[in-house]
């Protein structure tokens, strides 16, 4: 009995070397509602400021979105997706996952001229003393920033706003054995512009990142940013003229490979290894 005893507390006790260290990075951005505003820049010129969103589809690709997570836990693998809506105010959206890694996103279309209602984008990725993964996404409204996607009326203002909002960082930085520190960002950006020479295009964006770098204290960074996003494009021109909208959303994130213990496997081994220290002792005094 004895002899079964010490065996499975040492069973138990090395098993406590092989719990999993998680170690994580995660991305979370998205984009609510749009809201369309017009500006008279020249009250006095008898045009009424009008914006017409164009509705053929040869001129105008849909929404897209593209993701993709490689783990190696054990061994390497990868998966992806990548989708473009047919046509403006078209809905798309996947999600994907493999070992410890996964990544999610999903345009929602919408009839009017800024083509979507929301947008979003998620990944995490997770390590164990087995492997480690990454994650990256991004998500745009056309598919390419040049689209023409309306007409501005002259000597007018047309401004694009939306909610916004990221989250990103990481729970542990580094940990012995790692081959890498842990990385995770995310970023959004709202575009307006157009096509007379002397126009006044506008380009905001937003963006939160944390990289683990040589001598940092390990241990978690991360932030969350929150607000108003807003893009516009002035018509400065006697004439009417072209423009195009464009919001896109990015992350991306590393974990690390960590060949240490948990506090609590710790805790587990020592546990075990006292008690088999007990055992021999009391054996010796019988």
């Amino acid at each position: 009995m004895k002899s079964l005893a010490l065996r499975a507390l040492t069973v138990a006790g090395l098993s406590a070397l092989s719990l999993p260290a998680m170690a994580d990075a995660y991305s979370q951005v998205s984009f609510g509602g749009v809201t369309v505003t017009l500006i008279d820049l020249n009250p006095g010129d008898g045009i009424a400021p009008s914006i017409t969103f164009l509705p053929n589809a040869d001129l105008y690709e849909g929404s897209h979105v593209y993701g993709n997570v490689e783990s190696w836990a054990p061994r390497d693998q990868y998966r992806s997706f990548d989708h473009t809506g047919k046509n403006a105010g078209s809905s798309v959206g996947d999600s994907t996952e493999i070992g410890v890694s996964r990544v999610a996103g999903s345009v929602t279309g919408a009839a009017n001229g800024a083509g979507f209602s929301a947008m979003s984008l998620s990944g995490a990725a997770a390590s164990t003393v087995a492997g480690h993964g990454t994650y990256n996404g991004y998500a745009t409204v056309p598919f390419t920033a040049d689209n023409t996607s309306f007409i501005l009326s002259a000597h007018t203002l047309v401004s694009f706003s939306a909610s916004a909002a990221i989250q990103t960082g990481f729970t542990v930085g580094y940990t012995a054995g790692g081959l890498e520190g842990e990385a995770a960002y995310g970023s959004l950006a709202l575009y307006a512009g157009g096509s007379q020479p002397g126009d006044a295009s506008d380009l905001e964006q937003q963006s939160l990142g944390f990289v683990y770098g040589t001598g940092d204290a390990p241990g978690a960074q991360g932030g969350t940013w929150n607000g108003t996003m807003t893009a516009s494009y002035s018509n400065l021109g006697n004439a009417s003229a072209l423009g195009s909208f464009y919001a896109e959303a990015d992350i991306g994130g590393r974990s690390v490979t960590s060949a240490v213990p948990e506090p609590s496997g710790c805790g587990m081994l020592l546990g075990g290894m006292a008690l088999l220290a007990a055992l021999a002792r009391r054996r010796q005094a019988q």
